[in-house]
């Protein structure tokens, strides 16, 4: 008896054993890099970088992560390019100390910031926003571990005309008169 052997391409056994499934179309023709009628006159490089694409967070305007407990610094820092931002509010995380608000590094158009009941924060935060010339309105109501460090930080804030320190353990005898300079409103009430 003769052997005979049969040839099966992957597609007959996709579309033999899926019978609603009709084989995948064939893949479309590439258009080559070069003319067939004139060589390349030097090989392409292999190490061509491609364009970076944007970031994610590049387009963020507000981010709101009020309530966020568990936030960490840590967790802040992985958001990154936050350049179109201009609202901020970060109230009640409890975990953010001030590292973390390097994030809001590249933020120019910040101008609201909230920081509200971050009871762990610190004069190091205060510090990481202090280039962000465009805040307006900056609140650190409830942050009872800043200390007047913070209000040296707080006059490269040149447009503020909102601050909240209520309920902070800061002192304006120390600080300096410029601060107060363009204040429209200035909370200072404790419980």
């Amino acid at each position: 008896t003769a052997a005979t052997t049969t040839s099966t391409s992957l597609n007959d056994i996709m579309y033999d054993t899926m019978e609603c499934v009709p084989p995948p179309p064939p893949p479309p023709q590439s258009t080559p890099l070069f003319s067939s009628h004139s060589p390349p006159s030097s090989p392409l490089p292999y190490n061509i970088i491609p364009a970076p694409t944007p970031s994610i967070t590049s387009q963020i305007t507000t981010l709101d992560l009020r309530g966020s407990q568990r936030l960490t610094d840590r967790g802040l820092l992985q958001l990154n390019n936050l350049s179109a931002l201009t609202i901020a509010k970060l109230d009640n995380c409890h975990s953010i100390i001030g590292r973390g608000l390097i994030a809001l590094s590249s933020s120019h158009k910040l101008h609201t910031l909230s920081l509200a009941n971050c009871r762990r924060l610190t004069d190091e935060a205060v510090v990481n926003i202090s280039h962000l010339t465009n805040i307006t309105a900056l609140s650190l109501d409830g942050c009872r571990c800043l200390t007047d460090a913070s209000l040296e930080s707080i006059r490269n804030l040149i447009q503020l005309q909102q601050l909240d320190l209520s309920q902070c353990d800061v002192s304006l005898k120390k600080a300096p008169v410029s601060i107060l300079e363009g204040l429209e409103m200035l909370n200072l009430t404790t419980t």
